[in-house]
């Protein structure tokens, strides 16, 4: 993983465990659909883009994702493998920062773009980007 820090302000030492936290939250969630842990994670303003397996764009609220969340069975119900790395982390400020992570979920390995701002002293994923690849039988990602 790649991990970058701009800041060299005293709370530093702090940011990159904060930032981790979020991260390590928003693998949970896309791996057991925790609708608590979700709004934890996510602001409730979060934008999602990506294309659907038909090449339209998709553009999901926080909210129209979190439904999505709460109709489709888990991965984790599914006995799934999980599979999740945080690729790159970037820590611009004390309230700005940027992930890039793959992830599983069952037969898609997705690379997502996740910014993150810290509102009201607490780190939110405010934007997601994805893409998705099929992987349905080397268990590898891409």
């Amino acid at each position: 993983m790649v991990f970058a820090n701009h800041d060299n302000g005293s709370e530093v030492d702090q940011l990159p465990s904060n930032v981790a936290r979020t991260v390590q939250q928003y693998f949970e969630v896309v791996f057991s659909n925790d609708l608590d842990l979700f709004d934890l994670t996510f602001h409730e303003q979060a934008q999602l883009y990506g294309f659907a397996a038909n090449g339209a764009l998709v553009v999901w609220s926080a909210r129209d994702y979190r439904e999505v969340l709460s109709k489709r069975p888990s991965p984790k119900s599914l006995g799934a493998m999980r599979e999740e790395e945080p690729v790159q982390v970037d820590v611009a400020s004390d309230s700005h920062a940027f992930a890039k992570v793959r992830v599983r979920i069952n037969q898609t390995v997705f690379i997502d773009y996740l910014t993150m701002l810290k509102v009201d002293h607490c780190w939110r994923i405010v934007s997601k980007t994805f893409v998705g690849f099929a992987d349905p039988v080397s268990g590898s990602v891409p």
